[in-house]
């Protein structure tokens, strides 16, 4: 079995591997802690400057309860309305 595949996550490490999986942060925005535990763990890796998901974190993430699925023309527009949301929230 797979490192990652039923090691428990903390809330907090959970929450970065959805906001990965969604990509709706960047890799500064993400929880250092939580980023090296996930590459610990093979669920994330660093790719051409950004953390994406591996095959492992792609299946963990769907193990996740009411994970949406991942569609890559879905998952864009969904990050661009919340980072829009988030733009908004700080600009009032």
């Amino acid at each position: 079995m797979e490192r990652g595949a039923l090691a428990p996550l903390s809330p907090n490490e959970e929450v970065t591997l959805r906001r990965i999986a969604i990509g709706f942060a960047t890799a500064s925005e993400l929880r250092p802690r939580d980023v090296t535990r996930l590459i610990q763990l093979l669920l994330v890796e660093q790719r051409d400057g950004r953390i994406v998901l591996t095959d492992q974190g792609c299946a963990r993430y769907r193990s996740l309860p009411k994970a949406p699925a991942i569609d890559a023309s879905n998952l864009r527009e969904f990050a661009a309305v919340l980072k829009r949301q988030r733009h908004d929230d700080k600009s009032s």
